[in-house]
C-alpha cells in the first residue's frame, strides 16, 4: 500500500558556529601619535554568508572605535573598518548544507585586546559567529486513506516560508550643543525591533534605536545618550493578516552632520536601518498517527517529524547596576567624561519554572579625569542574571534572544569607586518544538485469525484509551462508543462489551 504525501516545513535553524580572531593595525602618525589609549571598542558592522561546499563562508566587517590622547596630550579618535572572512563548518550539526536556504550570520565581539607599538595601535578582537538559515524539513507521510483502513488521525501545526523581504528605513536625531564642536570623538548606534504586526501585503514593525555620542569642544569632552522609538510599514508581497514574521536587524549605520551657527552647533545624526523579514505561514495539517485493518495483519512504517514553528515574542526590560574600583595606588577620581559600551554578550537564555532567565556580561570603557587633571580609563565588566515575570506557556520551547543597551553611564561613587548603570532591552523569540510520529506506509502481512464470537468483552488495563480498545477488538471507535456509554476519561479497570455481526 503505497500512498505518499510530503509534509513540508520551513523554520530557522542554526547551521553551525565558530569564532575568528581579527587583527587591526591602525596607523596614527597623521594624528600626532599615541601617548595613552582611553577607550577601545568593536562591533561587527555587517555580515553576509555564502555556501561553500559543506561549509558556510562568512564575510564581515569589524568596526573598531578608539579614543586616545596623542603625544601632545590632546583628545583624538579613530573609527576603523576591517574586513575578514571565516569558514563555519556544520558537519557536526547532523544536517546537510543543501537543506538550508537564505543563510545569515549573527556576530558578537567576545574579547578585545589592544596595545600601542610605535605609531601603531594594534587591536585583536575575538568575534563569535553563529550561522542560521531557513531549514527545509520534508517528511513522507501517508496521503489519501483507503476506506478499508481504520485510522487514528491527529492534527499538527506546520509552517512554510512565504517570502523574504529586505527593507530599509531612515530617521534622524539631533542635539543642540550650545557650543562650537571641534571634533566628534565617538558615536555608536544600535537598533532592535520589539513589536511586529502582520497585515495583508505588509509588515508593521516598531522598536528603538539607541546610541551614544561623544564630542570635543575647546578641550572639554561631552557625551550624550539617546533612545529614539521608530515605527515603519514595510511592503511584504504575499503576506496575510494572520501570518507570522521573523524580523532581523541587518545593520544600523549613522552619518553625522554638523549644522547651526558657530558657537551653537547642532549635531544631526542621520541613521539608516536595514532589516530582513521572513514571512511564515502556519496551518494545521491532519496526519495519520496509527492504523489497523479489521481482517488483515499489517506492518506500519512510521516517520518521525521534528521541526520548529514560531510561537511568541517576549519584550523584556530591566536595569543593570554594578560598581568597580580603581587600584589603591591610583590617583583619586575627579569626574567621568565618557562611558562607552565595549560589548554586551548574551551567554544563556532559558526558562526555569516557566519564567525567562537571561544571563550575560556587559563590558564598558569608563574615561575619567583624576584629581590631578589627567585623563585615565578603566574597563569594567558586569556579569548579570535577569529573571522576568513573563511566563513561557507550554513545554519544549526553544528561546532565542537579542538585546540592546541604552543609557549606559558611570558616575563617581567614592574617590576611587564608580557606579555603572544601564538599561537593557531584550527581545526573546520562543519557538515550539514539534516532535511526533506519523504513519508513512501500511503493508499487509497476513490474514487475521477470525473471531467467530458475537460478543467481545475487553478488560481495560492502565494506559488504554478508546483507540487501543478498537484495535484489539477490530472495529472503529465510533462502533464501540455507540454500544458503551461514558467512555471519556480513564478507562482503567473498565469492562467494554461489543456485539458484532457474524457472517455465517
Amino acid at each position: 500500500m503505497d500512498n505518499m504525501d510530503i509534509l513540508m516545513n520551513d523554520y530557522t535553524r542554526e547551521f553551525g558556529s565558530g569564532s575568528a580572531t581579527v587583527e587591526c593595525n591602525i596607523e596614527v602618525t597623521a594624528k600626532g601619535g599615541v601617548s595613552k589609549l582611553l577607550s577601545v571598542s568593536a562591533n561587527v558592522k555587517s555580515a553576509t554568508v555564502d555556501k561553500n561546499g559543506d561549509t558556510a563562508k562568512v564575510m564581515a566587517t569589524l568596526n573598531c572605535k578608539v579614543v586616545f590622547l596623542n603625544k601632545a596630550g590632546e583628545f583624538d579618535s579613530f573609527d576603523y573598518l576591517c574586513d575578514f572572512t571565516q569558514a563555519i563548518n556544520g558537519a557536526n550539526n547532523n544536517c546537510n548544507m543543501q537543506d538550508f536556504n537564505y543563510l545569515w550570520a549573527v556576530c558578537g565581539v567576545a574579547d578585545i585586546d589592544s596595545s600601542v607599538i610605535g605609531e601603531m595601535i594594534k587591536i585583536q578582537s575575538v568575534v563569535n559567529m553563529k550561522v542560521f538559515g531557513i531549514f527545509n524539513a520534508n517528511n513522507e507521510i501517508m496521503g489519501e486513506i483507503p476506506d478499508s483502513i481504520v485510522c487514528k488521525k491527529g492534527s499538527m501545526k506546520v509552517q512554510n516560508l512565504i517570502n523574504i523581504v529586505d527593507g530599509t528605513f531612515d530617521m534622524e536625531e539631533s542635539f543642540d550643543t550650545g557650543c562650537t564642536v571641534d571634533k566628534i570623538l565617538y558615536q555608536d548606534v544600535t537598533a532592535m525591533v520589539n513589536n511586529v504586526k502582520t497585515m495583508d501585503g505588509k509588515c508593521y514593525i516598531s522598536g528603538n534605536i539607541c546610541g551614544s555620542l561623544c564630542y570635543l569642544s575647546e578641550g572639554i569632552v561631552t557625551s550624550k545618550n539617546f533612545n529614539t522609538p521608530f515605527s515603519e510599514e514595510i511592503e511584504c508581497s504575499g503576506m496575510l493578516d494572520d501570518d507570522k514574521a521573523n524580523v532581523l536587524i541587518k545593520s544600523a549605520d549613522c552619518k553625522i552632520v554638523l549644522t547651526g551657527l558657530e558657537g551653537d552647533n547642532v549635531i544631526l545624526m542621520q541613521i539608516s536601518v536595514n532589516v530582513r523579514i521572513d514571512c511564515m505561514r502556519q496551518m494545521d495539517k491532519e496526519i495519520v498517527k496509527d492504523a489497523f485493518l479489521a481482517d488483515l495483519e499489517i506492518e506500519m512504517e512510521e516517520e518521525n517529524c521534528c521541526y520548529q514553528v514560531l510561537d511568541k515574542t517576549y519584550n523584556l526590560f530591566d536595569k543593570i547596576v554594578g560598581s568597580a574600583s580603581i587600584g589603591d595606588d591610583m590617583v583619586a577620581v575627579s569626574k567621568v567624561i565618557l562611558t562607552s559600551l565595549s560589548r554586551n554578550i548574551l551567554v544563556n537564555t532559558y526558562y526555569d519554572d516557566g519564567k525567562i532567565i537571561v544571563e550575560g556580561v556587559l563590558a564598558a570603557n569608563v574615561v575619567y579625569m583624576n584629581v590631578e587633571n589627567n585623563a585615565q580609563s578603566i574597563m569594567i565588566e558586569l556579569p548579570y542574571s535577569l529573571q522576568f515575570d513573563e511566563v513561557v506557556e507550554g513545554q519544549n520551547k526553544k528561546l532565542l534572544a537579542e538585546a540592546i543597551i541604552d543609557n549606559l553611564y558611570a558616575k563617581v561613587k567614592r574617590d576611587k569607586e564608580f557606579e555603572i548603570t544601564a538599561n537593557i532591552s531584550i527581545m526573546v523569540t520562543a519557538s515550539s518544538e514539534i516532535n511526533c510520529s506519523a504513519v508513512k506506509n501500511v503493508v499487509v502481512t497476513d490474514i487475521k485469525k477470525s473471531n467467530n464470537f458475537s460478543i467481545v468483552i475487553y478488560n481495560c488495563k492502565e494506559g488504554d484509551d478508546l483507540w487501543e480498545v478498537a484495535k484489539a477488538i477490530g472495529t472503529s471507535m465510533e462502533n464501540i462508543a455507540s454500544q458503551n456509554a461514558d467512555l471519556d476519561g480513564d478507562l482503567t479497570g473498565r469492562k467494554i462489551v461489543y456485539y458484532k455481526q457474524i457472517n455465517c
